[in-house]
């Protein structure tokens, strides 16, 4: 995530922030629920530019 976002900060917001492309809950709270692949899914359309 430091690597796409360029900083811890960044990336850390991200992940505790609520988004859409998550039904509006946390990256967190997807990994906590075993969805890791979604997660790494999104991380992976961030870094290539591809909105979801």
């Amino acid at each position: 995530m430091i690597e796409i976002f360029g900083n811890k900060e960044d990336a850390k917001g991200w992940f505790y922030s609520s988004l859409l492309s998550f039904d509006w809950k946390r990256p967190y709270d997807y990994c906590k629920e075993g969805k890791v692949f979604e997660v790494g899914n999104e991380l992976g359309r961030i870094e290539h530019g591809i909105l979801s």
